[in-house]
């Protein structure tokens, strides 16, 4: 709801604790500056969307996934 009132872009991330634990790492995709933010079940997709862009495999490596051009 404040994205939608303020038109702030939106930075999905993710965090990730260091391998040592000592932290977090925090994994950030590129900003959403307008995504669809109609209503609770367009948001619920846009969501879904950016935590498909990621892949996470046993090798704690992490694969982000951008569009090609």
């Amino acid at each position: 709801m404040l994205a939608r009132m303020s038109g702030a872009c939106l930075v999905p991330f993710v965090p990730r604790r260091k391998p040592d634990g000592k932290g977090y790492q925090l994994i950030m995709l590129p900003p959403e500056c307008s995504p669809p933010l109609d209503d609770a079940e367009t948001n619920r997709r846009v969501d879904e969307q950016s935590g498909r862009k990621m892949h996470h495999d046993g090798t704690r490596a992490v694969y982000v996934v951008t569009p090609s051009l």
